[in-house]
């Protein structure tokens, strides 16, 4: 059993733990006293995977790149409306050699749309709501062989 976990409002730690054992903590990547959180867990095999975002602070304000963790590696998503507009990961699954990580990417009018990605490609998902087009993520994912 995996559970994850943020910890902190501001200089979060993010970070895992295996059938009540000892915290095995992530970093952000882009530099360690930004932001970062984790919204899904998976596991294949004996890799353990955590979706979330990092915020990288390349606009001068918080942007969050969507990725997930594989073991210790981290691995941003590309967010397709725009590199400096912010992105997440709320849900994993794993298949063979696929990553799937489902959430949202803003585009540059703050649109909030869902998709998923597959590895690393964008797909989004079509809007249900036709009078509206601001608010929409991927919250759940099964991938089906």
């Amino acid at each position: 059993m995996y559970a994850a976990a943020d910890f902190g409002d501001s200089n979060t730690v993010v970070a895992y733990v295996k059938d009540g054992g000892s915290l095995n903590i992530m970093h952000n990547p882009y530099n360690g006293s930004y932001d970062y959180y984790v919204n899904a867990i998976a596991a294949s095999s004996s890799v353990v995977y955590l979706g979330g975002s990092c915020d990288n602070r390349t606009g001068g304000g918080g942007e969050d790149v969507a990725g997930y963790w594989a073991g210790n590696t981290w691995h941003p998503l590309p967010n397709t409306y725009g590199a400096t507009y912010r992105a997440y990961v709320n849900v994993l699954a794993i298949s063979g050699s696929d990553v799937y990580s489902g959430g949202c990417c803003f585009d540059s009018l703050g649109n909030q749309i869902a998709g998923y990605w597959k590895n690393t490609t964008w797909v989004s998902l079509p809007n249900a709501r036709t009078d509206i087009t601001t608010s929409s993520t991927a919250v759940s994912l099964v991938v089906v062989q």
